[in-house]
């Protein structure tokens, strides 16, 4: 799924997020880099997508935050529902209706960390020959 919302997580310091069990009711995880809190949701229950992205960024006062969450659809276990990141892009199907089961279904993510990279020297080399193996191809074939 595109967007932003795994960069920001990576940012934070993450690779990845495991939840286990279920909440009693809805909640949503707000992530602040080291920071992690389990914050309500009742509010949000029920909301589109759109809607539930505006109340939690208003909530956290930061309109910069990025968010992954589900909607009524998620929220009552349809098969073909989506998961939504940043609003506008989607990941859907039966994976989606399976892991919106447990609560909570929304994350809010914020990092101001980066990503370190193991050899820097290296992955330019690599970079830089690929560009130009693509620089080389465009003008060989046309535009990509």
């Amino acid at each position: 799924m595109g967007g932003h919302w795994g960069a920001e997580v990576k940012y934070a310091g993450y690779d990845q997020i495991i939840i286990q069990g279920k909440a009693k009711k809805p909640v949503y995880i707000w992530i602040d880099d080291d920071k992690v809190e389990i914050r309500d949701a009742a509010h949000i229950w029920g909301k589109f997508p759109r809607d539930a992205d505006t109340m939690i960024k208003q909530e956290l006062k930061d309109e910069d935050i990025h968010i992954m969450l589900i909607g009524p659809a998620g929220e009552n276990l349809v098969r073909f529902a989506c998961t939504f990141n940043d609003v506008w892009r989607q990941r859907g199907g039966p994976v989606t209706a399976r892991s919106s089961a447990p609560r909570p279904e929304r994350i809010a993510t914020r990092g101001s960390g980066s990503v370190k990279i193991a050899r820097p020297k290296e992955f330019f080399e690599v970079c830089n020959r690929l560009r130009q193996a693509f620089k080389k191809r465009s003008h060989e074939d046309g535009p990509l």
